[in-house]
């Protein structure tokens, strides 16, 4: 209504009165009795809304993405842990066992080693990918808004438009930063749990004499 302003509550499902205040400026936007100015004013807020509920869904899927790298980073930890001690049991068990039987325990398996460093670096690269993708977004948003009249007006773009590729670049920007911090941190682990198994047992080393 005239002369007052009326914000979204911050989340898009959090509160029953989102749907009835958009319905509400949506209507008195189309209102055959109100001046230009008060139609404007009632594009803002429209406006305004839907740009607080585009921003609330880039905040809960950064967090998304955030805690299932945080959840990623866990588990390549509990993995590495876990491998150390099935790996200084194993070795305890192959001393025991070389003083009656001085044959060197099987290698262990690389395959899981190598999917962890294969998934980290694919994400690592689809995060570099996503980068890269908003970088061309943003020069091609630089250049729409750089086309303008003899006025010094801007005619490339129009600023909803603008609105929706600062949402769009910014999404693609918090995605990639995690998935690129989290493959990073997988394909660590990775790199970290084959060369602790190379260093553990290396081929042709010093055996436990059988008495």
């Amino acid at each position: 209504m005239p002369g007052v302003a009326v914000a979204e509550p911050p989340g898009p499902r959090s509160h029953p009165l989102v749907r009835p205040i958009r319905l509400h400026w949506a209507r008195y936007k189309d209102h055959a009795g109100i001046s230009a100015d008060e139609r404007a004013e009632a594009e803002a807020n429209l406006r305004l809304i839907v740009e607080k509920k585009k921003n609330t869904e880039i905040v809960q899927r950064a967090e998304a993405a955030s805690k299932a790298a945080e959840n990623a980073s866990a588990s390549a930890e509990a993995v590495r842990k876990h491998m150390e001690v099935t790996e200084a049991a194993r070795l305890e068990q192959a001393a025991a066992s070389a003083l009656v039987a001085p044959a060197p325990p099987p290698p262990t398996s690389t395959v899981p080693k190598l999917a962890m460093i294969g998934g980290g670096a694919a994400a690592a690269i689809t995060g570099t990918i996503l980068w890269f993708v908003s970088s061309g977004q943003l020069d091609d948003l630089d250049a729409k808004i750089a086309t303008r009249d003899g006025d010094g007006r801007i005619t490339g773009t129009t600023p909803t438009e603008v609105t929706d590729e600062v949402s769009s670049i910014n999404t693609k920007r918090v995605l990639s930063g995690v998935l690129f911090s989290a493959g990073l941190a997988v394909a660590a682990g990775g790199v970290a749990w084959l060369v602790f198994d190379e260093e553990s047992v290396e081929p042709g080393g010093p055996r436990i004499a059988a008495f």
